[in-house]
């Protein structure tokens, strides 16, 4: 099933627009997707704009872990895990995606192996749906999705948003050799529990 994380709003400080992070713990019940072309999100408010993470199957059975965000100007970004790297993937891995105003970065376990990054003009900010509120959604892209074709199936654990571009130290420091700690105070090289919007 899904649950609502907290509602953006085109005002409201809840949806970041210069820069955003996202960070959460995830288990799917399979990395290798065999149900024909769906994108199973983990965690999203894409609906005419907006970011999400999720697994996307091609529809000839590739699996590519990626993350997507529309800004202004350049439409939509991706950051993509090539399919061998998110096919090998097994068991709890911390996933972390950052967009700084030029470049969508995705992260797994800290680290950027078999992920290829995309840039856009630099100084753009993140376009979300002109007409409507669209809350950020655990376990699928959009209130919209009543089918259940973008629904993941499988574990997420201490999901995180910020209004703030992560840093690459940041990040392992998330990560944390797979030990998780509480966001919401600094530790070590992690300095930004005061840019969270939604813990």
């Amino acid at each position: 099933g899904t649950a609502d994380f907290v509602l953006l709003s085109k005002t409201a400080a809840l949806a970041p627009a210069a820069a955003v992070s996202l960070s959460f713990w995830m288990k799917p019940n399979a990395w290798d997707m065999t149900n024909g072309s769906n994108q199973d999100y983990f965690l999203g408010c894409v609906s005419s704009g907006g970011w999400g993470i999720y697994l996307n199957n091609s529809g000839s059975q590739v699996t590519t872990l990626e993350f997507i965000i529309k800004v202004t100007t350049s439409g939509y970004l991706y950051a993509k895990m090539d399919t061998s790297t998110t096919e090998a993937l097994s068991g709890w891995k911390n996933i972390v995606a950052t967009y700084d105003g030029e470049t969508a970065k995705l992260y797994v376990n800290g680290g950027t192996t078999g992920i290829t990054q995309e840039a856009g003009a630099s100084g753009q900010t993140i376009s979300y749906d002109n007409t409507n509120s669209t809350p950020i959604m655990l376990g699928s892209d959009a209130l919209n999705d009543t089918d259940g074709q973008n629904f993941y199936h499988g574990l997420l654990d201490d999901v995180a948003v910020f209004n703030d571009d992560l840093s690459a130290a940041e990040v392992l420091a998330i990560y944390n050799d797979g030990v998780p700690f509480d966001l919401t105070a600094d530790k070590g090289d992690y300095g930004s529990s005061g840019d969270l919007v939604g813990y």
